[in-house]
């Protein structure tokens, strides 16, 4: 095995120490090295950056979940038509109204089923009672 291991060591160095390509082949090494490693800080960089977005996001909604400030109707409106948003493929056939806090839901959305629908906007900041009338055929 000491063998093997030394003879492998051997045709590295000349490889990498050969007088006509060692000096090509050992900046092509270092190169790709540092190609690699500028990769590495990108993604590492990226997954930061996106965790750290998220954590501000979780802070943000747990400020307005302790906040007491009352929501217009129009306001209700739109988050639950951005909730579903993420969750239906598209709502032009879903009609939202709301009137201090009761969500009224009509039509359909594709993508995700009436029950799904009605789960989802239950647990949308604001919503105090939905009322289902979607369409079930």
């Amino acid at each position: 095995m000491k063998i093997l291991a030394g003879m492998g060591l051997g045709a590295a160095a000349m490889y990498f120490l050969d007088p006509d390509r060692g000096r090509a082949r050992r900046a092509q090494r270092k190169d790709r090295t540092a190609g690699r490693l500028r990769s590495a800080g990108r993604s590492l960089r990226s997954v930061g950056g996106g965790l750290g977005d998220r954590a501000r996001g979780v802070a943000a909604e747990m400020r307005g979940r302790l906040s007491s400030d009352v929501v217009t109707d129009r306001q209700l409106v739109e988050r639950v038509r951005s909730e579903l948003g993420h969750h239906a493929a598209s709502l032009s056939h879903l009609e939202v109204d709301a009137m201090n806090g009761e969500v009224t839901v009509r039509g359909r959305a594709s993508g995700i089923s009436p029950d799904e629908v009605v789960k989802v906007v239950e647990h949308v900041r604001g919503v105090k009672v939905v009322h289902d009338q979607l369409d079930r055929s």
